[in-house]
């Protein structure tokens, strides 16, 4: 008796954990965590840090509320609840305020979870078993940025004179070179025509080189011709 009562509790339970939709793959995405990636601001400074809860597994839509678990005397967390679809996402956003009083090197721990609750549409027989998600993330105080100088933004009407000025400068550009242009034709002219009308430069008259009478030589006696000797007998 006792066995078939053991046996009967024991089908039982194995038809309800076959029947049951497991909510573990329920996910929170954020691109700050823990030490190692945290989130830096300077104090004073305020910012919006996004989630991203997603639901990759349970057929149907999960509700989930959050709640903050630490870090709430500079982060605030509206706790929904938030609808995420099957294969889908939902955005939450974590609001992070810095006081002034912060000091530079100084770090809050910042940590948050979200918990499935009842009114979720899973399928029609199933037994659902909640579950959560923890996460956390640092925020590390740094020194405040130096802050730029805006740019002055151009008076009205600027552009318009900045062009009206390059092109007076263009067309005088433009005037100066065809001026010289044309005054070096001009002189190149005016050389080689006067080349062509001077004058031949006359010549200053030399004066005629008298030259001296050259003596003439006395005409050399020509000498008698030598009669040949006669022949001795």
């Amino acid at each position: 008796m006792i066995n078939n009562i053991q046996t009967r509790i024991g089908i039982l339970l194995g038809l309800i954990m076959l029947n049951c939709v497991f909510v573990s793959a329920i996910g929170v995405g954020c691109m700050y965590s823990g030490s190692e990636m945290p989130l830096k601001m300077y104090s004073g400074e305020a910012k919006v840090v996004l989630l991203t809860l997603q639901n990759p597994d349970v057929e149907g839509v999960v509700n989930l509320e959050g709640e903050l678990l630490g870090g709430s005397e500079i982060a605030s967390l509206d706790g929904g609840p938030y609808s995420v679809p099957y294969q889908g996402t939902t955005d939450v956003e974590i609001t992070i305020n810095v006081p002034e009083s912060a000091t530079i090197g100084q770090t809050y721990d910042v940590r948050y979870k979200f918990k499935q609750v009842s009114g979720g549409e899973a399928e029609e027989g199933m037994i659902t078993f909640s579950q959560g998600v923890t996460r956390r993330f640092n925020v590390n105080v740094i020194e405040k940025p130096a802050e730029e100088e805006p740019e002055e933004p151009a008076a009205e009407g600027g552009n318009g004179l900045l062009w009206v000025l390059g092109i007076i400068i263009l067309i005088v550009i433009v005037v100066v070179a065809i001026y010289f242009v044309m005054k070096k034709k001009k002189d190149a002219s005016n050389g080689g025509m006067g080349a062509l009308t001077t004058k031949p430069t006359s010549t200053p008259p030399t004066t005629p080189v008298v030259s001296k009478p050259v003596a003439v030589s006395k005409p050399v006696a020509v000498s008698k011709p030598v009669k040949p000797a006669k022949a001795i007998k």
